[in-house]
């Protein structure tokens, strides 16, 4: 199979330079025609690629065909580019199944992890991914996209064999590659915990980079998904990511800047701060469950506003309160505050925010900057040489806090020592769903407030 996708790679490029070399002719090849031979060629490419990475023996060969492939696909671009027989439309046009994708480069990784290469090499491949725009999650989108395409084409032949030009053979070749190409590509992307182990084993047992923080605890966070931790790739885990970061909050803050969010050790790390964390069986889960509902009303309203809001961590916050200091009470049964752009406050002195994070303010944020200045405003007002702040205060969140919501809860406790925070969060709820019907109840009438369910102004 190795040696039939290498001849396949050849006869592609034979084919696409004699359509070349003709059109240098004066006989220039037709633009579809032309297309379509480049894409057999990129084909070709994958083919070879994905047949050596899997090959024992043959592996370094895909990363050979993975340069190759590459520069096709530049080569490709440029010439289309510089070509002013086409309109500038067509010079511009991307096409990026003449380039490598996802499942190629994940392909490619592979490779690099069995043939023991070096971590640079590993990160250039990363960072390609990262310039082209590819997302890991989306690796089988232009499969799945041939199939549906392919699949039309077979339906149009059998209907009127004479509006598809290709045979019935070439498009169940083409299918079945297509096919076989989804296949691929959820098999490297799956979380498998053997080859999550074996990754584990190659990157994580020798040395992990000190700046690799982020992969070491999202890999370690899989490995607790999938049940496949091992005591010397927890230990691994634990030693190269979870104590830097939990060490990073109170003595190099900048060294969060390396990980966005803490996958499943947040409880740990929010545990380790002295926050109290909310299990949602829990006996205090009566509270989260109305904050869930009381964040839930407030995302749907805000939708109206703001329709095209990206929704994630840091969207919402819920905030309860019952604190007290020297000279009043501070009481709050729940409110919920959003996202929102930065802005220059007084409390944002004493919550600096992560130098690299220019994110709008997380919501989590912004609540506990905002009761700040609430207590403070009453301490300016007492005249007195310090404050003393004792309470409960309770913080519900839809998503995982990240880190520069963690850093902020940090920063609230550092200034306010004797308030007891209680914080809880869901696993990334999807807040654009309509809510249960509700029932409100005004004097003797009873009034039914139904989710619309989309059928706005239908009876």
């Amino acid at each position: 199979e190795v040696q039939e996708a290498a001849d396949a790679v050849q006869s592609a490029q034979s084919a696409l330079l004699a359509m070349e070399e003709n059109g240098d002719n004066g006989h220039r090849p037709k633009e579809k025609e032309h297309k379509e031979a480049r894409k057999r060629l990129a084909q070709a490419y994958q083919k070879a690629l994905r047949r050596c990475a899997f090959c024992p023996g043959k592996e370094l060969d895909a990363l050979k065909w993975l340069e190759d492939f590459e520069d096709f696909g530049e080569t490709s671009r440029a010439e289309k580019a510089d070509d002013l027989s086409l309109t500038y439309p067509q010079r511009h046009e991307d096409h990026p199944e003449w380039r490598p994708d996802v499942p190629d480069y994940l392909a490619a990784l592979q490779v690099c992890e069995a043939t023991q290469q070096p971590l640079e090499r590993v990160w250039t491949l990363l960072l390609d991914l990262r310039k082209k725009g590819l997302d890991m999650d989306s690796s089988c989108d232009r499969d799945r996209k041939e199939i549906e395409a392919v699949r039309q084409k077979l339906a149009k032949k059998e209907q009127n064999p004479k509006e598809v030009e290709e045979t019935f053979e070439e498009l169940e070749r083409q299918l079945k590659d297509a096919q076989e190409a989804v296949a691929y590509a959820e098999f490297l992307a799956s979380p498998d915990p053997n080859s999550l182990q074996q990754h584990a084993e190659r990157w994580l047992l020798p040395a992990a980079h000190p700046r690799a923080v982020a992969a070491v605890l999202r890999l370690g966070s899989l490995l607790q998904r999938t049940g496949g931790g091992r005591a010397d790739l927890d230990a691994a885990v634990r030693r190269l990511g979870v104590l830097p970061i939990l060490e990073a909050f109170h003595e190099n803050p900048q060294r969060l800047t390396l990980v966005q969010d803490l996958g499943l050790f947040t409880t740990e790390a929010l545990r380790s701060l002295g926050i109290h964390t909310i299990s949602e069986n829990g006996s205090e889960s009566a509270w989260r469950q109305e904050a869930a509902r009381a964040v839930h009303r407030q995302a749907m309203l805000r939708r109206w506003s703001s329709w095209n809001e990206a929704q994630g961590p840091g969207s919402f916050a819920w905030l309860a309160y019952d604190l007290s200091s020297q000279f009043e009470q501070f009481r709050c049964d729940g409110e919920v505050v959003g996202r929102a752009p930065k802005s220059p406050t007084v409390s944002e002195e004493l919550f600096p925010s992560l130098e690299q994070d220019k994110r709008p303010d997380h919501a989590e944020r912004r609540a506990l900057m905002l009761l700040a200045e609430k207590l403070l405003q009453g301490f300016s007002e007492g005249g007195c040489d310090c404050i003393e702040v004792r309470g409960v205060l309770m913080l519900y969140t839809p998503f995982p806090p990240e880190t520069a919501s963690i850093f902020a809860m940090l920063q609230f406790l550092q200034l306010f020592p004797w308030v007891e925070m209680h914080v809880a969060y869901d696993d990334a709820v999807d807040l654009s769903r309509p809510g249960a019907v509700e029932r409100i109840r005004c004097a003797h009438k009873e009034l039914k407030v139904e989710a619309l369910n989309g059928n706005h102004g239908k009876s």
